[in-house]
């Protein structure tokens, strides 16, 4: 069995993690993937999305200047490498046993996270859900919800 565990903090993801092992066993190939945010190019609008990153409003809102080592260019590659070095943290702590792999991917974790679980055929997707208040919920992305909406596997939210 190929479990994919998409981790967005560490304590969220160590014991997401857990979690997984303790339902799947020794014996399932686990995937860790953290998302991490896009690189913006000065002069681009549009706030960054990531987990629980509000949504940008009607208007474009100001990014700050950034450096010109970070435009699109190596940012890219340096951004999945940062991810995927978080994802291995959370291998390491969670001692998943067997085979596992920490990978990282750029973007909307909402988008990604559907994607890796197509492209490494994994059998089950599991995510935390964060609590939020009803206020909250308005204005900032539900990624498990998304997850749940898009998925082409079954998804398992961890609470």
């Amino acid at each position: 069995m190929r479990v994919l565990i998409a981790i967005d903090d560490f304590r969220e993801g160590e014991r997401i993690a857990a979690t997984a092992h303790r339902l799947f066993g020794s014996d399932a190939e686990y995937l860790v993937m953290n998302v991490g945010q896009e690189a913006q190019p000065v002069g681009v609008g549009w706030s960054g999305m990531g987990w629980g990153a509000a949504y940008p409003m009607a208007l474009p809102l100001p990014v700050a200047p950034v450096a010109e080592t970070n435009l699109w260019s190596g940012s890219m590659t340096a951004a999945k490498e940062r991810a995927a070095a978080r994802a291995g943290e959370v291998v390491e702590a969670a001692n998943l046993g067997g085979a596992t792999e920490a990978i990282g991917e750029v973007g909307d974790p909402a988008v990604a996270i559907p994607r890796a679980a197509e492209d490494h055929d994994v059998d089950v997707v599991v995510v935390g859900s964060h609590e939020r208040s009803w206020f909250s919920r308005l204005f900032t992305v539900d990624v498990a919800g998304e997850v749940l909406r898009d998925a082409r596997r079954p998804v398992l939210v961890v609470r």
